[in-house]
């Protein structure tokens, strides 16, 4: 189905058996397609035929995706990645981060990274490490990197509107807007009310980068870990800064 299809995807059961009778496909201006009425309403889709399934995706794949352009890091596709959320959740801190890392390296465990999950922030949003719960990060990175840890940060893409950061965000017009050029706010699970990111604004996503610079530069951060990426975290009402017919999925591909 081509990418600017507002499409949706319905499997009936007309006989009440609990087992679909049809694969449905339609195209409607609904949420949360938000193109206005004057885009033309098109359902454009191919059909892939093949002796089987492999025939038909061999067959079909060039027409519809590039080719990778690298190869992966192998370690992390490998060796297992240590995340403070699974030991600890959000109570995590420096001595925290250290002893799983320790208590993976005595058990003889491979790794390919240690995470430091949720809440090492000051604040949800502003992507400052706390000092308190993590005094001097750049030691504790250099500390894991010592003993062969590759240290990874979780990161998402709201501010919470209690955080020092959100007022200059907003100012800038770097969060999600309704038509009428309003932040609207979402909410998330660390957030009841939090101004998303708009990565389809080039001047946001310049502004949002650097800050994930600023923390490799200065602790020594090997990589990222990204959260809630999706589209369901968009509030009800919003506009893209790219072609209305690619929303809402241009928040995550554009």
């Amino acid at each position: 189905v081509e990418q600017e299809t507002p499409l949706f995807l319905s499997l009936p059961d007309n006989d009440g058996d609990t087992v679909a009778d049809q694969m449905c496909f339609s195209a409607r201006q609904e949420y949360p397609f938000m193109a206005s009425g004057s885009v033309p309403l098109t359902l454009n889709y191919y059909v892939c035929t093949g002796n089987d399934v492999k025939e038909a995706h061999m067959a079909s794949y060039s027409k519809f995706f590039s080719k990778p352009t690298g190869i992966p890091d192998i370690k992390i596709l490998t060796d297992p990645i240590w995340s403070t959320w699974a030991e600890y959740h959000t109570e995590v801190n420096d001595t925290r981060v250290w002893d799983l890392a320790m208590g993976v390296k005595s058990r003889g465990f491979n790794n390919s990274q240690v995470e430091i999950d949720d809440n090492w922030e000051t604040c949800y949003g502003d992507a400052i490490f706390d000092p308190d719960r993590f005094p001097d990060p750049k030691q504790l990175v250099d500390d894991l990197h010592g003993e062969d840890f590759r240290v990874t940060l979780w990161i998402h893409p709201f501010i919470n509107d209690n955080c020092d950061s959100y007022s200059y965000a907003d100012a800038n017009g770097f969060f999600i807007k309704d038509a009428n050029g309003v932040t609207q706010t979402t909410s998330w699970w660390q957030g009841q009310s939090a101004g998303l990111i708009d990565f389809t604004n080039e001047a946001a996503v310049t502004w949002w980068t650097q800050r994930l610079v600023d923390i490799q530069t200065s602790t020594g951060i090997d990589s990222f870990k990204f959260d809630a990426g999706e589209t369901t975290w968009m509030p009800h009402n919003f506009t893209l800064s790219v072609n209305e017919q690619l929303w809402p999925n241009a928040f995550t591909t554009e």
